[in-house]
């Protein structure tokens, strides 16, 4: 007979490899659909940043809860050298103008 503890640990294996095969299946989408790789230039509405890390995102009124990239990096000037600042902020793939590999 199972009582309500051994009920609740099995639930809780459940859920967690339901959640890691979220994880991987968001991985792939995301993945698929990534023009961009570290190194290269993300410009946005507020400026341009050099990609130092990509993530999975999965809000916002553009990704209607698909998962999507979420470019990090090093603010960068018009001629697309670093800020003095060195500070860094994310780009969602939704609001990317354009992207390309620095010569």
């Amino acid at each position: 007979m199972m009582d309500k503890a051994e009920y609740e640990r099995q639930m809780s294996v459940i859920e967690e490899i339901f959640n890691k095969s979220i994880k991987i299946l968001d991985q792939k989408y995301a993945d698929s659909n990534n023009p961009v790789a570290v190194g290269d230039i993300v410009i946005d509405h507020i400026g341009a940043i050099k990609v130092t890390k990509i993530r999975i995102g999965k809000s916002g009124t553009y990704t209607a809860g698909m998962p999507c990239c979420v470019y990090e990096g090093l603010m960068l000037k018009k001629d697309f050298s670093p800020q003095k600042s060195g500070k860094s902020r994310s780009v969602w793939q939704g609001n990317m103008v354009k992207a390309f590999t620095p010569k």
